[in-house]
């Protein structure tokens, strides 16, 4: 999420939310073709790529979305983006569980041949990040309004506990550390106990 304090610099450089979500959605391809490949080349550590590549592409992932959120936000009428990005958020839960529940089913069952389950879940992975790809190309971006001045960051931080803005973005904050701090020791837990 840091690297989404550039993003802003990269739409002014690239003049489109939507060159930069097309660059970084297609590059996010890359991380998850190499993984399907490592399982099957000789490399002699190859658990030392992979913390990388997931850092890659993670950072591939959350670079453009404040300009996703700007394009959809300027796309979508204010009575109707409520419902809207809680459709899709619903949605993406849902499905994400499912995918996650199905491939879950895949490796079991490919107890001995992991390799090749783990090989297919990153190239599905792939696909449907060059899926992605495809529907944003299709997409209509309507021309972007220059930014009026606003506050900066250190501004925002003094400001942020009397704003409502401010409180979401505190407590997300706080909800996102204390997950993803625990997230490998859970997993840990999860194998172990």
């Amino acid at each position: 999420p840091i690297s989404q304090l550039l993003t802003h610099k990269f739409v002014a450089l690239a003049h489109s939310r939507k060159r930069v979500l097309l660059i970084s959605v297609g590059l996010g391809v890359l991380p998850w073709l190499v993984l399907a490949a490592i399982p099957h080349l000789s490399i002699a550590d190859p658990v030392a790529w992979l913390v990388p590549l997931a850092i890659l592409n993670l950072l591939l992932y959350q670079f453009p979305a404040p300009a996703w959120g700007s394009w959809i936000s300027e796309m979508l009428p204010l009575n109707r983006r409520g419902s809207y990005l809680g459709l899709r958020a619903s949605v993406g839960s849902l499905v994400g569980i499912l995918v996650v529940i199905g491939f879950g089913f895949l490796l079991d069952r490919l107890n001995n041949g992991a390799y090749w389950g783990f090989t297919i879940v990153f190239l599905v992975a792939g696909a449907m990040r060059l899926i992605s790809m495809a529907l944003i190309w299709g997409m209509r971006e309507p021309p972007m309004r220059t930014a009026r001045a606003g506050m900066g960051l250190l501004d925002f931080i003094r400001t942020a506990q009397r704003t409502n803005l401010g409180r979401v973005v505190l407590y997300t904050a706080v909800l996102y550390f204390g997950v993803f701090l625990a997230g490998p020791y859970f997993s840990i837990y999860m194998l172990r106990d």
